[in-house]
Protein backbone atom coordinates (compact mmCIF):
# COMPACT_ATOMS: atom_id res chain seq x y z
CA UNK A 1 0.00 0.00 0.00
CA UNK A 2 2.66 2.79 1.30
CA UNK A 3 6.50 2.64 0.85
CA UNK A 4 8.73 4.79 3.16
CA UNK A 5 12.57 4.67 2.37
CA UNK A 6 13.21 1.11 2.59
CA UNK A 7 9.98 -0.02 4.58
CA UNK A 8 7.05 -1.37 3.28
CA UNK A 9 3.65 -0.87 4.72
CA UNK A 10 0.50 -2.36 3.93
CA UNK A 11 -2.86 -1.47 4.79
CA UNK A 12 -3.18 -4.59 7.62
CA UNK A 13 -0.38 -2.51 9.57
CA UNK A 14 -2.27 0.83 9.12
CA UNK A 15 -5.32 -0.55 10.26
CA UNK A 16 -3.47 -1.37 13.71
CA UNK A 17 -2.36 1.87 13.78
CA UNK A 18 -5.65 3.45 13.33
CA UNK A 19 -7.08 0.93 15.97
CA UNK A 20 -4.28 2.49 18.37
CA UNK A 21 -5.65 6.06 17.49
CA UNK A 22 -9.54 5.42 18.40
CA UNK A 23 -8.30 4.14 21.72
CA UNK A 24 -6.41 7.23 22.12
CA UNK A 25 -9.02 9.60 20.94
CA UNK A 26 -11.71 8.35 22.78
CA UNK A 27 -9.62 8.44 25.77
CA UNK A 28 -9.18 12.22 25.48
CA UNK A 29 -12.93 12.52 24.66
CA UNK A 30 -11.82 14.10 21.25
CA UNK A 31 -15.36 12.90 19.56
CA UNK A 32 -17.37 14.90 21.97
CA UNK A 33 -15.94 17.84 20.13
CA UNK A 34 -18.55 18.71 17.05
CA UNK A 35 -15.27 20.64 15.02
CA UNK A 36 -13.50 17.23 15.62
CA UNK A 37 -9.75 19.23 14.28
CA UNK A 38 -6.27 17.85 15.18
CA UNK A 39 -2.97 19.60 14.52
CA UNK A 40 -0.48 17.20 14.10
CA UNK A 41 3.53 18.09 14.38
CA UNK A 42 5.63 15.08 13.99
CA UNK A 43 8.65 13.99 11.96
CA UNK A 44 7.46 10.22 11.87
CA UNK A 45 5.94 10.25 8.15
CA UNK A 46 4.67 7.27 8.62
CA UNK A 47 2.42 8.59 11.45
CA UNK A 48 1.66 11.13 9.43
CA UNK A 49 0.01 10.03 6.35
CA UNK A 50 -1.79 7.17 8.51
CA UNK A 51 -3.62 10.18 10.87
CA UNK A 52 -4.67 11.59 7.16
CA UNK A 53 -6.53 8.47 6.54
CA UNK A 54 -7.45 7.62 9.62
CA UNK A 55 -9.21 11.30 9.58
CA UNK A 56 -10.01 10.76 5.82
CA UNK A 57 -11.80 7.83 6.36
CA UNK A 58 -13.63 9.24 9.45
CA UNK A 59 -15.15 12.60 8.73
CA UNK A 60 -12.01 14.54 10.58
CA UNK A 61 -10.02 17.56 10.23
CA UNK A 62 -6.42 17.27 10.12
CA UNK A 63 -3.44 20.28 9.73
CA UNK A 64 -0.22 19.32 9.61
CA UNK A 65 2.44 21.39 11.81
CA UNK A 66 6.04 21.61 11.01
CA UNK A 67 8.13 18.55 13.18
CA UNK A 68 10.61 21.32 14.19
CA UNK A 69 7.96 23.35 15.83
CA UNK A 70 8.62 23.98 19.33
CA UNK A 71 6.04 22.79 21.64
CA UNK A 72 4.72 25.64 22.72
CA UNK A 73 4.74 27.37 19.21
CA UNK A 74 2.95 24.27 17.99
CA UNK A 75 0.08 24.54 20.62
CA UNK A 76 -0.47 28.31 19.47
CA UNK A 77 -0.43 27.54 15.80
CA UNK A 78 -3.43 24.66 16.47
CA UNK A 79 -5.50 27.45 18.63
CA UNK A 80 -5.38 29.58 15.89
CA UNK A 81 -6.66 26.96 13.24
CA UNK A 82 -9.39 26.08 16.41
CA UNK A 83 -8.28 22.93 16.38
CA UNK A 84 -9.46 20.32 19.46
CA UNK A 85 -6.59 18.41 19.96
CA UNK A 86 -2.50 18.33 19.50
CA UNK A 87 -0.67 15.59 18.27
CA UNK A 88 2.85 16.73 19.48
CA UNK A 89 5.61 14.35 18.20
CA UNK A 90 3.89 11.30 18.80
CA UNK A 91 0.94 8.83 20.16
CA UNK A 92 2.12 9.80 23.55
CA UNK A 93 1.55 13.55 22.97
CA UNK A 94 -2.03 13.58 22.32
CA UNK A 95 -3.60 16.45 24.23
CA UNK A 96 -6.90 17.96 23.93
CA UNK A 97 -6.73 22.24 23.85
CA UNK A 98 -9.55 23.67 25.79
CA UNK A 99 -10.97 26.39 23.37
CA UNK A 100 -14.67 27.62 24.99
CA UNK A 101 -15.38 28.62 20.65
CA UNK A 102 -14.76 24.66 20.26
CA UNK A 103 -16.65 22.44 22.21
CA UNK A 104 -20.34 22.49 20.72
CA UNK A 105 -19.79 24.63 18.18
CA UNK A 106 -21.51 24.50 14.81
CA UNK A 107 -19.72 21.70 12.80
CA UNK A 108 -17.08 22.84 9.95
CA UNK A 109 -16.89 20.60 6.84
CA UNK A 110 -14.36 18.14 7.55
CA UNK A 111 -11.16 17.84 5.48
CA UNK A 112 -7.25 19.42 5.15
CA UNK A 113 -6.70 22.69 7.07
CA UNK A 114 -2.92 24.06 5.91
CA UNK A 115 -1.32 27.58 6.06
CA UNK A 116 -0.64 29.21 2.14
CA UNK A 117 2.76 29.36 0.88
CA UNK A 118 3.64 32.99 2.05
CA UNK A 119 5.11 33.78 -0.77
CA UNK A 120 3.16 37.16 -1.58
CA UNK A 121 2.79 37.60 1.84
CA UNK A 122 2.02 36.31 5.34
CA UNK A 123 0.61 33.12 5.40
CA UNK A 124 -3.11 32.30 5.77
CA UNK A 125 -5.52 29.46 6.73
CA UNK A 126 -6.60 27.72 4.12
CA UNK A 127 -9.38 24.88 4.87
CA UNK A 128 -10.49 22.61 2.02
CA UNK A 129 -13.20 19.45 2.27
CA UNK A 130 -12.25 15.97 1.71
CA UNK A 131 -14.97 16.26 -0.94
CA UNK A 132 -13.36 18.86 -2.65
CA UNK A 133 -10.08 17.00 -2.44
CA UNK A 134 -11.34 14.08 -3.68
CA UNK A 135 -13.08 15.50 -6.86
CA UNK A 136 -9.34 17.16 -7.64
CA UNK A 137 -8.08 13.57 -6.76
CA UNK A 138 -10.47 12.31 -9.51
CA UNK A 139 -9.64 14.93 -11.87
CA UNK A 140 -6.15 14.77 -11.61
CA UNK A 141 -5.59 10.66 -12.46
CA UNK A 142 -8.07 10.89 -15.05
CA UNK A 143 -5.62 14.18 -16.90
CA UNK A 144 -2.49 12.16 -15.92
CA UNK A 145 -3.52 9.02 -17.56
CA UNK A 146 -0.82 6.76 -15.45
CA UNK A 147 -1.30 3.27 -15.10
CA UNK A 148 -1.47 1.98 -11.71
CA UNK A 149 1.96 0.15 -12.49
CA UNK A 150 3.55 3.41 -12.53
CA UNK A 151 5.34 3.55 -9.26
CA UNK A 152 5.29 7.69 -8.04
CA UNK A 153 9.11 8.24 -6.23
CA UNK A 154 8.11 11.24 -3.55
CA UNK A 155 11.02 13.18 -2.78
CA UNK A 156 9.23 15.99 -1.64
CA UNK A 157 7.02 17.42 1.62
CA UNK A 158 4.22 14.87 1.68
CA UNK A 159 2.70 17.98 4.15
CA UNK A 160 1.89 20.36 1.76
CA UNK A 161 -0.36 19.80 -1.19
CA UNK A 162 1.70 18.85 -4.09
CA UNK A 163 3.33 15.73 -2.38
CA UNK A 164 0.33 14.98 -0.24
CA UNK A 165 -2.46 15.15 -2.42
CA UNK A 166 -1.08 14.73 -5.98
CA UNK A 167 1.86 12.42 -5.05
CA UNK A 168 0.23 10.05 -2.14
CA UNK A 169 -3.66 10.10 -2.25
CA UNK A 170 -3.82 10.15 -5.84
CA UNK A 171 -1.31 7.72 -6.25
CA UNK A 172 -3.10 5.69 -3.63
CA UNK A 173 -6.90 5.82 -5.51
CA UNK A 174 -5.26 4.81 -8.69
CA UNK A 175 -4.09 1.26 -7.44
CA UNK A 176 -0.36 2.72 -6.91
CA UNK A 177 2.19 2.25 -4.23
CA UNK A 178 3.64 5.29 -3.28
CA UNK A 179 7.59 5.26 -1.95
CA UNK A 180 7.49 8.21 -0.08
CA UNK A 181 11.54 9.35 0.69
CA UNK A 182 12.56 11.34 3.82
CA UNK A 183 15.68 11.84 3.18
CA UNK A 184 16.45 13.79 0.32
CA UNK A 185 19.99 12.69 -0.32
CA UNK A 186 20.25 12.15 -4.97
CA UNK A 187 22.23 9.46 -4.19
CA UNK A 188 20.00 7.23 -2.15
CA UNK A 189 17.24 8.74 -4.44
CA UNK A 190 19.07 7.25 -7.80
CA UNK A 191 19.65 4.07 -5.79
CA UNK A 192 15.78 4.17 -4.80
CA UNK A 193 14.55 5.15 -9.02
CA UNK A 194 16.78 2.57 -10.11
CA UNK A 195 14.68 -0.41 -8.75
CA UNK A 196 11.89 0.87 -10.62
CA UNK A 197 11.16 0.50 -14.61
CA UNK A 198 8.54 2.36 -14.48
CA UNK A 199 8.46 5.63 -12.07
CA UNK A 200 7.23 8.84 -11.92
CA UNK A 201 9.54 11.52 -9.84
CA UNK A 202 7.76 14.13 -7.85
CA UNK A 203 10.10 16.65 -6.61
CA UNK A 204 11.54 20.27 -6.51
CA UNK A 205 13.25 21.88 -9.69
CA UNK A 206 16.30 21.98 -7.48
CA UNK A 207 16.60 18.32 -6.59
CA UNK A 208 15.53 17.32 -10.11
CA UNK A 209 18.52 19.56 -11.45
CA UNK A 210 21.00 18.59 -8.69
CA UNK A 211 20.37 14.69 -9.41
CA UNK A 212 20.82 15.01 -12.95
CA UNK A 213 23.89 16.60 -12.38
CA UNK A 214 25.10 13.98 -10.50
CA UNK A 215 24.24 11.13 -12.62
CA UNK A 216 25.02 12.55 -16.43
CA UNK A 217 24.21 8.97 -17.85
CA UNK A 218 20.82 8.26 -18.75
CA UNK A 219 19.10 6.13 -16.64
CA UNK A 220 16.31 8.25 -15.26
CA UNK A 221 12.91 6.45 -14.72
CA UNK A 222 9.45 6.90 -16.83
CA UNK A 223 8.51 10.85 -15.93
CA UNK A 224 9.16 13.27 -13.58
CA UNK A 225 6.78 15.88 -12.18
CA UNK A 226 7.79 19.01 -11.22
CA UNK A 227 5.64 21.97 -9.53
CA UNK A 228 6.65 24.94 -6.95
CA UNK A 229 8.52 27.11 -9.47
CA UNK A 230 9.17 28.03 -12.78
CA UNK A 231 12.24 26.41 -14.40
CA UNK A 232 14.72 28.06 -15.71
CA UNK A 233 14.99 27.88 -19.34
CA UNK A 234 18.29 25.88 -19.04
CA UNK A 235 16.83 23.48 -16.98
CA UNK A 236 14.03 22.87 -18.85
CA UNK A 237 16.04 21.86 -21.63
CA UNK A 238 18.59 19.65 -19.74
CA UNK A 239 15.66 18.13 -18.09
CA UNK A 240 13.67 17.23 -20.91
CA UNK A 241 16.15 15.56 -22.70
CA UNK A 242 16.55 13.20 -19.48
CA UNK A 243 13.37 12.04 -19.16
CA UNK A 244 10.83 9.81 -21.30
CA UNK A 245 7.94 12.26 -19.74
CA UNK A 246 8.09 15.65 -18.50
CA UNK A 247 4.98 16.91 -16.74
CA UNK A 248 4.66 20.40 -14.99
CA UNK A 249 1.79 21.22 -12.61
CA UNK A 250 0.85 24.82 -11.35
CA UNK A 251 -1.91 24.60 -8.99
CA UNK A 252 -2.62 27.79 -5.65
CA UNK A 253 -3.69 26.90 -2.24
CA UNK A 254 -7.65 27.18 -2.49
CA UNK A 255 -7.88 24.95 -5.29
CA UNK A 256 -5.02 22.49 -5.11
CA UNK A 257 -3.93 21.39 -8.32
CA UNK A 258 -5.34 24.02 -11.41
CA UNK A 259 -3.24 23.08 -14.37
CA UNK A 260 -1.05 20.04 -15.89
CA UNK A 261 1.50 20.53 -18.83
CA UNK A 262 2.36 17.23 -20.43
CA UNK A 263 6.04 16.81 -22.35
CA UNK A 264 5.65 20.88 -23.04
CA UNK A 265 7.53 23.33 -25.66
CA UNK A 266 9.02 25.30 -23.01
CA UNK A 267 9.62 26.15 -19.48
CA UNK A 268 6.81 28.53 -18.92
CA UNK A 269 3.65 26.20 -20.27
CA UNK A 270 1.56 25.51 -17.35
CA UNK A 271 -0.40 23.02 -19.04
CA UNK A 272 -4.65 22.81 -19.40
CA UNK A 273 -6.93 23.03 -16.54
CA UNK A 274 -8.20 19.79 -14.78
CA UNK A 275 -11.61 19.08 -15.98
CA UNK A 276 -13.46 20.40 -12.70
CA UNK A 277 -12.42 23.89 -13.31
CA UNK A 278 -12.55 26.37 -15.59
CA UNK A 279 -9.35 29.30 -16.24
CA UNK A 280 -10.04 32.53 -17.26
CA UNK A 281 -8.57 36.00 -17.34
CA UNK A 282 -9.21 39.18 -15.27
CA UNK A 283 -11.47 41.22 -17.74
CA UNK A 284 -10.42 44.29 -16.38
CA UNK A 285 -6.74 43.67 -17.49
CA UNK A 286 -7.00 41.58 -20.92
CA UNK A 287 -5.68 41.84 -23.93
CA UNK A 288 -4.34 40.42 -26.78
CA UNK A 289 -0.80 41.75 -26.27
CA UNK A 290 0.02 41.96 -22.45
CA UNK A 291 -0.67 39.00 -19.81
CA UNK A 292 -3.43 39.33 -17.33
CA UNK A 293 -3.90 37.42 -13.96
CA UNK A 294 -5.52 34.05 -13.81
CA UNK A 295 -8.45 33.67 -12.06
CA UNK A 296 -9.58 29.94 -11.65
CA UNK A 297 -13.34 29.25 -11.32
CA UNK A 298 -14.41 26.22 -9.08
CA UNK A 299 -17.57 25.20 -7.93
CA UNK A 300 -18.87 27.64 -5.33
CA UNK A 301 -15.45 29.59 -5.70
CA UNK A 302 -13.64 32.15 -7.42
CA UNK A 303 -10.06 32.72 -6.97
CA UNK A 304 -8.39 35.41 -7.94
CA UNK A 305 -4.48 34.26 -8.48
CA UNK A 306 -2.50 37.09 -8.64
CA UNK A 307 -0.31 35.14 -11.73
CA UNK A 308 -0.13 36.79 -15.03
CA UNK A 309 -0.54 34.44 -17.70
CA UNK A 310 -2.04 34.06 -20.81
CA UNK A 311 -2.77 31.77 -23.06
CA UNK A 312 -1.43 30.39 -26.83
CA UNK A 313 -3.54 29.51 -29.59
CA UNK A 314 -2.92 25.87 -29.24
CA UNK A 315 -5.02 26.54 -26.00
CA UNK A 316 -2.01 26.06 -23.56
CA UNK A 317 -1.79 28.59 -20.70
CA UNK A 318 1.82 30.17 -19.78
CA UNK A 319 3.28 31.53 -16.83
CA UNK A 320 4.54 34.91 -16.82
CA UNK A 321 5.06 36.25 -13.46
CA UNK A 322 3.70 36.87 -9.99
CA UNK A 323 1.33 40.13 -10.58
CA UNK A 324 3.25 41.32 -7.41
CA UNK A 325 6.85 40.47 -8.85
CA UNK A 326 6.53 42.71 -11.87
CA UNK A 327 8.96 45.56 -11.87
CA UNK A 328 7.95 48.94 -12.97
CA UNK A 329 10.78 50.79 -14.79
CA UNK A 330 10.14 53.96 -16.19
CA UNK A 331 6.66 53.03 -16.53
CA UNK A 332 7.41 49.89 -18.73
CA UNK A 333 6.40 46.26 -16.86
CA UNK A 334 9.60 44.07 -16.67
CA UNK A 335 8.29 40.84 -15.82
CA UNK A 336 11.52 38.74 -13.86
CA UNK A 337 11.26 35.56 -16.23
CA UNK A 338 11.91 37.25 -19.18
CA UNK A 339 15.18 38.82 -17.60
CA UNK A 340 16.32 35.72 -16.46
CA UNK A 341 15.94 33.79 -19.76
CA UNK A 342 18.00 36.61 -21.27
CA UNK A 343 20.95 35.88 -18.84
CA UNK A 344 20.33 32.52 -18.28
CA UNK A 345 22.50 31.09 -20.98
CA UNK A 346 25.43 33.56 -20.26
CA UNK A 347 28.48 31.31 -20.34
CA UNK A 348 28.60 30.21 -16.84
CA UNK A 349 25.35 31.05 -15.32
CA UNK A 350 24.20 27.95 -13.17
CA UNK A 351 20.79 29.87 -11.80
CA UNK A 352 19.93 33.39 -11.63
CA UNK A 353 16.73 35.09 -9.81
CA UNK A 354 15.61 38.74 -10.51
CA UNK A 355 13.54 41.11 -8.41
CA UNK A 356 12.23 44.86 -7.36
CA UNK A 357 14.59 46.75 -5.77
CA UNK A 358 13.32 49.93 -4.36
CA UNK A 359 14.88 53.05 -5.71
CA UNK A 360 14.18 56.55 -3.95
CA UNK A 361 15.15 58.51 -6.96
CA UNK A 362 13.50 56.57 -9.50
CA UNK A 363 11.19 54.20 -7.94
CA UNK A 364 11.58 50.28 -9.03
CA UNK A 365 14.73 49.10 -10.38
CA UNK A 366 16.31 45.58 -11.67
CA UNK A 367 17.88 43.62 -9.20
CA UNK A 368 19.35 39.99 -9.41
CA UNK A 369 21.57 37.40 -7.65
CA UNK A 370 23.17 34.38 -9.44
CA UNK A 371 24.81 31.33 -9.17
CA UNK A 372 27.73 31.15 -11.15
CA UNK A 373 30.92 28.72 -12.02
CA UNK A 374 33.06 32.24 -12.42
CA UNK A 375 33.01 35.94 -11.37
CA UNK A 376 30.70 37.74 -14.58
CA UNK A 377 31.42 41.23 -14.17
CA UNK A 378 29.64 44.48 -14.82
CA UNK A 379 30.72 45.32 -18.18
CA UNK A 380 30.21 41.73 -19.43
CA UNK A 381 26.78 41.61 -17.96
CA UNK A 382 25.75 44.74 -19.95
CA UNK A 383 27.08 43.88 -23.64
CA UNK A 384 25.58 40.30 -22.87
CA UNK A 385 22.21 42.18 -22.33
CA UNK A 386 22.25 44.67 -25.34
CA UNK A 387 22.16 41.84 -27.43
CA UNK A 388 19.42 39.62 -25.50
CA UNK A 389 17.34 42.93 -23.59
CA UNK A 390 15.97 45.20 -23.66
CA UNK A 391 17.35 48.66 -22.05
CA UNK A 392 14.77 48.74 -19.24
CA UNK A 393 15.35 44.76 -18.39
CA UNK A 394 18.61 45.51 -17.35
CA UNK A 395 19.91 44.46 -14.14
CA UNK A 396 21.05 47.74 -11.85
CA UNK A 397 22.10 45.39 -9.24
CA UNK A 398 24.32 41.94 -9.96
CA UNK A 399 25.36 40.37 -7.18
CA UNK A 400 26.72 36.57 -7.11
CA UNK A 401 25.83 34.24 -4.28
CA UNK A 402 26.55 30.63 -2.97
CA UNK A 403 23.29 29.25 -3.43
CA UNK A 404 19.62 31.01 -4.03
CA UNK A 405 18.26 31.80 -0.75
CA UNK A 406 15.12 29.82 -0.64
CA UNK A 407 11.63 29.50 2.12
CA UNK A 408 10.90 26.55 4.08
CA UNK A 409 9.14 24.81 1.11
CA UNK A 410 11.84 25.12 -1.35
CA UNK A 411 10.12 28.00 -3.01
CA UNK A 412 11.67 31.08 -4.00
CA UNK A 413 10.06 34.54 -2.92
CA UNK A 414 11.19 37.13 -5.11
CA UNK A 415 9.65 39.98 -2.20
CA UNK A 416 12.33 37.86 0.40
CA UNK A 417 15.22 38.55 -1.82
CA UNK A 418 14.53 42.15 -1.88
CA UNK A 419 13.85 42.48 1.86
CA UNK A 420 16.41 40.33 3.05
CA UNK A 421 20.26 40.78 4.30
CA UNK A 422 21.94 38.83 1.27
CA UNK A 423 25.42 39.45 3.13
CA UNK A 424 25.49 35.66 4.34
CA UNK A 425 24.64 34.37 1.11
CA UNK A 426 27.71 36.38 -1.25
CA UNK A 427 30.87 34.81 -2.15
CA UNK A 428 33.87 35.88 -1.25
CA UNK A 429 34.71 38.80 -3.77
CA UNK A 430 31.25 40.01 -3.07
CA UNK A 431 31.69 40.73 0.03
CA UNK A 432 34.60 42.73 -0.41
CA UNK A 433 33.07 44.80 -3.20
CA UNK A 434 30.85 45.69 -0.47
CA UNK A 435 33.13 46.41 2.17
CA UNK A 436 35.00 48.89 -0.46
CA UNK A 437 32.06 50.58 -1.52
CA UNK A 438 31.08 51.17 2.33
Amino acid sequence: MLRIDDHYFCSEDLMEFHKKVAIEFSAIDFYSYSAKRIAVCTPNMVEWLALVLYCKERGLSIAPVHPDTPFSTALLKAESMKCDALWWQNIDGLQLIEQADNKNTKSRKSGMIQMSSGTTGAPKIIERSWAEIDEEIAAYNAMLGLSPDTTPVLVCSVTHSYGLICGVLASLARGATPHVLTSWNPKYAHRILSNYADAILYSSPPFIHSIIQMFPQPSFPYAVMTSGTLLPESWFVTMKARFRHFFQQYGCSEIGCTTIAKNPRSGDIIGRPLPHLCLTTNPDQNSLDTPAELVVVAKGKIVHTQDLVFQDKDGDWHFVSRLDDTIIVSGINVYPQEVENGIAHLPGIEEVVVYRKSDDLVGQRVAAVYVASREIPQPELRTWCTQYLARHQWPSFWQRVTSIPRMNNGKISRRMLAEMDLAPYLVSSEIQKRETIV
